[in-house]
């Protein structure tokens, strides 16, 4: 590895390797990023590589079609020599060294834990995942990526209930959208079992005066549960309305994270915390539903969605 250079990219499969040449890095398809990669499907400004404690770090820039580190989508993760690094599908290992005496186990334990998942130490290969209990699920409930599942199907999922719903083509993506001329529409997905804690994710893209919903509900009435979500960036819980996160750029594709842990309701908008709201006691449910704005092409779209629970 030539001198300065803090290591390099290698493209699987083949072709010249990047040399990482300063601590920190943007990697996009603009001329003005420090690595120009030139493929439609990645974003002007993709993703971020940062050299911090001796070891790289990959953070996504709110990309459309996402970064991945050995397979696994991710927004932000630290990297050992020889990680696989996917950015829109176009895959590089990461190759550098390490310094002597440093000490993976402790940078990744003085990471903040990942609130779209696994500990970072978990996802570092550096500590076992968290069994789960004997009769509990560890896998997602609803798993839905509209991007690429549905290349040569434009249609909604098996399960999901409505006829106001179409999959469209966005470029060199595919998305969720009403094929309805005005109002809002409202699409029942599959039943879901949720007890308590449950995590839901995933991207939407609203213009001006739009709104996008879900709702968790059970078939007796007596919990419901609604999450709302502005074009600029409010969210609603219930009556309770809270400003987006500082620089929230509107009509952009947004990632969102609802994660409820014991009485608490975090909301996170683009990596960004907007809410943390006491819910009290835990509900029960057993159906969600999501609701889309109608009316012009675009005007409300759902890129993907994963909704996550451990069984009783």
């Amino acid at each position: 590895m030539p001198e300065g250079h803090f290591g390099e990219l290698v493209p699987v499969g083949g072709g010249d390797a990047i040399p990482l040449v300063s601590d920190v890095m943007t990697l996009g398809r603009r001329e003005s990023c420090d690595i120009c990669l030139k493929f439609q499907n990645i974003s002007g400004t993709h993703c971020e590589l940062a050299f911090k404690n001796g070891v790289w770090h990959l953070r996504d820039l709110n990309s459309t079609n996402g970064v991945k580190v050995n397979g696994e989508r991710t927004l932000r993760r630290p990297l050992r020599p020889g990680d696989e690094i996917g950015i829109a599908g176009h895959k590089y290992t990461i190759q550098y060294k390490l310094a002597p005496g440093t000490k993976l186990e402790e940078i990744f334990a003085e990471e903040d834990e990942n609130p779209f998942g696994q500990s970072l130490m978990e996802k570092a290969g550096l500590e076992k995942p968290k069994v789960a209990p004997k009769g509990s699920s560890a896998g997602p409930q609803i798993d839905e990526d509209f991007r690429t599942t549905f290349e040569k199907k434009l249609a909604i999922p098996e399960g999901w209930e409505s006829d106001a719903f179409r999959v469209v083509k966005e470029g060199d993506q595919y998305c969720l959208e009403v094929n309805k001329p005005r109002g809002a529409e409202t699409v029942k997905l599959p039943p879901v079992t949720v007890r308590g804690d449950f995590t839901i994710e995933g991207a939407y893209r609203l213009y001006t005066s739009q709104k996008m919903a879900f709702r968790l509900e059970n078939r007796r009435g007596s919990d419901l549960l609604g999450v709302g979500f502005n074009y600029d960036g409010k969210i609603t819980i219930g009556d309770d309305v809270r400003l987006g996160p500082p620089g929230y750029k509107p009509y952009g594709i947004t990632h969102f994270l609802l994660k409820r842990e014991g009485k608490r309701l975090r909301v996170f908008l683009n990596k960004e915390p907007v809410a943390d709201k006491d819910m009290g006691a835990a509900g029960e449910y057993d159906t969600m539903r999501i609701t889309l704005p109608a009316g012009v092409p675009g005007y409300g779209r759902l890129y993907w969605v994963r909704m996550s629970a451990p069984a009783p």
